[in-house]
């Protein structure tokens, strides 16, 4: 005779495991089987009249499973079908404020992408920015997916995203934005050339300013030859760079009349 089983309900993704038992009158040791098996279950017959059931299902599987089980003696059979129903496990979203941005321009509209969010069940998701430091600044949307803003200071902005599935709030993700300024440099105001020899020998003081009178940092020089004050650089009429530490330059080509920093 098969002991009493029972409907079952489990959670997706939790574990099922419960024990069948069965016993024979006439002291024979019944076999137990079960069908039909849902996916990923596994039903083990111990051969002394006990059996073990252990599930656990998938993220996908929720429903309501009716499994067979029967215990035989070979002569007789006793069986009970067993309700079994899995109920939906939501799984919490995931939050992407992705990635950090470097030396974007002051006063140029940037903007955050939260797109790469996503919600393992398929949910819509809705969005929640919030800035957690930096210079004060107003989003275009705190709800987008990909807000906007125009940063007018210099600095580090860090924005914080959670996203909600209608069921559960992600953990927070962050994004920072480095602002820098976005003014050229200030032109070279005391070049100065000399004739040595058969060569040109320019100097000029190091730029540290740039054209908004803020502090810059240059990463190198060019020399170039050109026809007027202003013009338009070009691999044609480059004669040579410099690092930022190095303020002369030699040109042995003294063909090359005109040029320029």
């Amino acid at each position: 005779m098969l002991a009493v089983i029972g409907a079952r309900s489990i959670a997706e993704n939790a574990v099922l495991d419960f024990t069948v038992t069965a016993t024979d009158p006439d002291f024979t040791t019944p076999t137990l089987s079960a069908a039909p098996l849902p996916a990923g279950a596994s039903f083990v017959d111990h051969a002394n009249g006990t059996a073990t059931f252990n599930w656990t299902p998938g993220f996908t599987q929720a429903g309501v499973y009716n499994v067979l089980f029967i215990a035989s003696d070979g002569v007789s059979a006793d069986s009970e079908q067993v309700a079994i129903t899995v109920t939906n496990t939501n799984r919490v979203p995931l939050a992407n404020a992705g990635s950090d941005q470097f030396d974007l321009p002051e006063g140029h509209q940037v903007q955050l992408n939260g797109g790469g969010s996503s919600d393992a069940d398929g949910e819509l998701l809705t969005y929640a920015w919030l800035q957690v430091s930096g210079p004060v600044i107003t989003l275009s949307s705190t709800t987008s997916a990909t807000p906007t803003f125009t940063p007018n200071t210099l600095g580090t902005y860090t924005f914080q995203l959670i996203v909600f599935d209608g069921i559960d709030h992600s953990v927070p993700d962050t994004v920072a934005l480095v602002v820098v300024n976005g003014a050229p440099p200030q032109a070279i105001s005391n070049l100065t050339v000399r004739i040595v020899a058969d060569a040109l020998d320019f100097t000029w003081s190091p730029v540290t300013l740039d054209t908004a009178g803020l502090a810059t940092t240059i990463d190198h020089y060019e020399i170039h030859r050109g026809t007027s004050a202003y013009f338009t650089p070009g691999v044609g009429n480059l004669i040579g760079t410099t690092n930022a530490a190095t303020t002369v330059f030699t040109d042995k080509q003294r063909r090359r009349r005109q040029c320029r920093g």
